[in-house]
């Protein structure tokens, strides 16, 4: 297995941008899944993709570079012989190992501001940490989430990547940036015609199911069936079903549609705590309106805003507020109600259409 991009380019340190792109084409034609038979050919597809996205780019191949000499300079100094022992001299207060452990200290605050949602103070830090501390794989796990959070594929596996060759024995390193590095290969072999197709089918047919269960409450005449408690008394077993298949609809409709992420990605973060986002989905049991107002509110002061969570909150609420308009139309006051409770029911349908439909797109 290469050790380094260049490696897996077969070009030297030394070589030029042009060499870069034409060693490139010549590897992607040969091993590209579609054309090649060899038993590693997807593997070497996205090594190579991989490293050309690193090396292809001047600021990140300088940034790679710098990698690569500290990683040389920590093996000279392992291998040079010991020299003769001398007495320790005494520690001057605030030495190396007063920052040392500073280091260490700021490695735990960056983890629990991360877990915690705090994402502009963890991604300042992760980026402070990057150039205090270029060997500790951490900062680099969490820059990779962040970009994940944002769209920035090739930017997460790459930060990802980074963080495995530092912890080679972390496995979810391996897993998050393998996941990555499977969606840009993805992305680079889908027809941008079919994927274009699929942009503007796949939301239809969520707004489609949404628009017949609007026109399910408005013709119904059902009975309440919790007429004993007060907020959801107007509440009927259709409005249950058509709100929860709705959110079903959504859920999976914009995962087909790509524009939603692996929901797997999103469940963990590679410090190894549940992501943030799965605190939204635990308040929105609750009420919904009230979770979007936390999620709005800290992605406005922490900078959490993710991509897909957005994208899921936007099309929930606009299902809901149609829901509610159109059991209005029907009256017997289930409109107010709808409209208050029922992005619950909308919001955790969503979240299983996009768990079902991922799990489907593994199968």
């Amino acid at each position: 297995m290469a050790k380094t991009h260049y490696d897996t380019l077969g070009l030297p340190r030394t070589c030029t941008a042009d060499e870069i792109r034409s060693a490139y084409r010549k590897l992607v034609l040969r091993y590209h899944p579609d054309r090649s038979k060899a038993p590693n050919a997807k593997e070497m597809f996205l090594r190579i993709t991989e490293a050309y996205e690193v090396l292809g780019d001047p600021a990140r191949r300088r940034e790679y570079d710098r990698l690569l000499d500290a990683q040389a300079a920590a093996s000279r100094r392992v291998a040079q012989p010991s020299p003769p022992r001398q007495p320790p001299p005494a520690e001057p207060p605030g030495g190396q190992a007063r920052i040392s452990v500073t280091l260490a200290q700021e490695i735990v605050r960056l983890t629990v501001l991360y877990s915690r949602g705090r994402i502009a103070e963890a991604e300042r830090l992760a980026r402070y940490l990057r150039q205090r501390a270029p060997r500790n794989p951490v900062p680099y796990a969490v820059l990779g989430d962040i970009e994940r959070a944002r769209g920035n594929l090739v930017e997460a596996a790459n930060l990802y990547a980074i963080a495995y060759q530092l912890d080679p024995r972390n496995e979810l390193y391996r897993m998050r940036h393998d996941d990555a590095a499977r969606a840009v290969a993805r992305n680079q072999r889908r027809d941008p015609v079919v994927a274009r197709r699929r942009q503007s089918v796949a939301p239809l047919v969520g707004a489609s199911v949404v628009l017949l269960a609007c026109i399910y409450l408005v013709l119904s005449d059902e009975s309440p069936v919790l007429g004993h408690l007060a907020p959801v008394s107007a509440w009927t077993l259709g409005a249950v079903v058509m709100s929860f298949l709705s959110g079903v609809a959504i859920g999976a409709s914009l995962l087909v549609g790509g524009f939603l992420d692996r929901f797997q990605s999103t469940v963990t973060t590679t410090v190894g705590r549940l992501s943030p986002n799965l605190a939204l989905a635990s308040v929105a049991v609750v009420n919904f309106w009230l979770a979007a107002v936390l999620y709005a509110a800290l992605g406005l002061s922490q900078g959490a805003f993710n991509r897909s969570t957005s994208r899921l909150v936007g099309a929930v609420a606009a299902a809901t507020v149609f829901l509610a308009l159109a059991a209005s139309v029907a009256g017997g006051g289930l409109g107010s109600q709808m409209l208050l409770w029922g992005g619950n029911l909308v919001y955790i349908g969503a979240v299983c259409g996009w768990m079902v439909a991922d799990a489907l797109a593994d199968a």
